[in-house]
């Protein structure tokens, strides 16, 4: 009965050694996307408009987490990421950056992204693009001011979720019931809130 109870054992520990490189080369294939937010460029001008740009990240990050179609690298780790890059002292990431930030992060997709002065408006300029691959999605959007550019936050998640393949009915239903709607015309008292609520 020992010898019995011993091969079965034996058996089993065999079969689990055997199926486990299959299971963890499943789980990469069948890993959800996920993304990385990385800060946001400020183009020079007239009133530059650093602090708007450095907020960006952390309310696109918070408007991403809702989903429920893709993971969302957290603040902490991007800022981790950048922090290890060589030689990075700002300004745009190259396509080597990108591609050590994505493996650094274990995400799948990057967003970058630069705020310029329009009049007295900005211009959001945004790339969605996937690191190792020729995989880029570049937009803009256009606001008329620091109201418009808060709620802007809406229109640039929903595009990033189309540039990631989801149907535009799919992007519409993906929310969730926590969300919050913003009821400031303040800029920074919603990035306050949201960073906040964040470390909360």
């Amino acid at each position: 009965p020992l010898i019995l109870a011993a091969s079965v054992l034996g058996v089993i520990a065999l079969g689990i050694i055997l199926v486990q490189p299959f299971k963890a080369s499943h789980d990469r294939t069948a890993r959800r996307p996920s993304i990385a937010v990385l800060p946001f460029t400020a183009s020079p001008g007239r009133e530059g408009p650093a602090a708007w740009a450095q907020s960006m990240p952390l309310l696109l990050i918070q408007s991403l987490s809702r989903t429920k179609y893709f993971e969302v690298v957290g603040a902490d780790r991007v800022t981790s990421a950048v922090q290890s890059l060589h030689g990075f002292s700002g300004g745009e990431f190259s396509t080597a950056e990108l591609e050590h930030v994505s493996r650094e992060t274990g995400a799948t997709h990057t967003v970058t992204g630069t705020l310029t002065r329009a009049g007295n408006g900005f211009v959001i300029s945004l790339a969605v693009q996937r690191p190792g691959s020729k995989e880029s999605f570049p937009s803009r959007f256009a606001c008329a001011d620091e109201a418009e550019l808060v709620k802007a936050i809406d229109r640039v998640t929903f595009q990033i979720k189309l540039d990631l393949g989801l149907t535009r009915s799919e992007a519409t239903r993906d929310f969730d019931a926590m969300g919050m709607e913003i009821s400031t015309p303040s800029f920074e008292a919603f990035r306050l809130y949201c960073e906040g609520r964040r470390l909360h």
